[in-house]
């Protein structure tokens, strides 16, 4: 790791914790880059003399707004958040406040999951790469979230939906007043459409 610039520690600690699993880093973005994002911030939560730009305690409006930007349409191919560049940020955010659910749930709940990510891993090597197989983790080492069982409450994350069918789709950013028109093609990625008014 070659850290250029001391004073973006949010995102040297965010790298750091990728680096941490390893060769283990999840292939599904909705689930690496979630549950980093969500590990990061609670690492900021818990350094209080270090200043987390966006997201000390959830702060972010993303996460305010989580159950109004958890719509259908967030759904992404292969949980590749960054299929489409208007919507990459977004996603990124919302993939942290799923995961930052089952934290405030349970401290040990990043722990518990790559302690059997890892058990897991060495056993089945592709596990990282599978989504059936990530879901199956959460599920062993989390049995409930909010209520539900884990398995009810990820298909209720709709952006943890890997495979969203291709067509033509509108989002509402409704935290930023913003409505997102973009084609998915069959592959699962996504374009952003002009507005035509008539």
């Amino acid at each position: 790791m070659v850290v250029k610039d001391t004073s973006q520690t949010s995102t040297i600690c965010h790298e750091m914790i990728h680096a941490f699993r390893d060769d283990y880093v999840m292939g599904i973005g909705t689930f690496e880059e979630g549950m980093t994002r969500a590990a990061e911030c609670e690492v900021f939560n818990i350094l209080q003399d270090y200043v987390h730009p966006i997201g000390d305690f959830h702060s972010y409006s993303v996460d305010h707004y989580y159950d109004g930007l958890n719509k259908i349409n967030v759904a992404t191919s292969n949980g590749n958040m960054w299929s489409n560049i208007t919507l990459a940020g977004l996603r990124y955010q919302l993939g942290g406040y799923i995961w930052a659910k089952n934290l405030i749930e349970d401290a040990n709940f990043l722990k518990n999951f790559n302690s059997r990510l890892y058990e897991r891993t060495v056993l089945i090597p592709n596990t990282p790469n599978n989504v059936t197989s990530l879901r199956g983790v959460v599920i062993y080492v989390k049995t409930f979230a909010e209520g539900v069982s884990s398995s009810t409450w990820m298909d209720r994350q709709h952006l943890l939906n890997s495979a969203p069918s291709p067509g033509y789709y509108i989002y509402h950013r409704l935290n930023q007043n913003t409505i997102d028109y973009f084609y998915r093609d069959n592959q699962g990625n996504e374009q952003p459409q002009k507005w035509c008014y008539h």
